[in-house]
């Protein structure tokens, strides 16, 4: 019998987070923002359960935000998308991403979620540099 991911030897859980909505949680209009095409979002979550993640949760957005960017017109209806609150946003340096996650475990959080400007350009570095350190601090296995 398989342990369940949330059960599983990892003490601080990690998420990806809106890769459903066009954007993700970025509001911005620089040309590498996450477009959220299905085949784009299917190799980020391949990446992530490859890489251990445990979770894959997407934003409830059905409407875009308007204005110039409008940000999330496009996103993937979240309860099939998830069938298959609020932010603590984490800027600055690997080391100082790092240290905040510990923070949030020493803090008793079981886990967060990440998101970026280009889940399928970021997601890869974040597993490179990032998760070294959280397995450095013994959060990740």
């Amino acid at each position: 019998m398989t342990t369940h991911p949330m059960h599983g030897r990892n003490r601080f859980k990690l998420g990806v987070f809106a890769a459903n909505a066009d954007g993700g949680l970025t509001l911005t209009r620089v040309p590498e923002r996450w477009p959220a095409d299905w085949a784009g979002i299917v190799e980020v979550a391949q990446l992530a359960d490859r890489a251990g993640i445990e979770f894959f949760l997407p934003i409830a957005r059905w409407k875009g935000c308007g204005g110039e960017m409008n940000s999330r017109e496009w996103s993937f209806e979240t309860f099939t998308f998830a069938a298959g609150g609020g932010t603590y946003p984490l800027v600055g340096t690997l080391r100082h991403i790092a240290d905040e996650m510990m923070r949030m475990a020493e803090a008793e959080f079981a886990g967060t979620t990440v998101s970026f400007v280009n889940f399928k350009n970021e997601l890869p570095y974040f597993l490179e540099t990032v998760l070294p350190l959280l397995r450095e601090a013994k959060l990740r296995q």
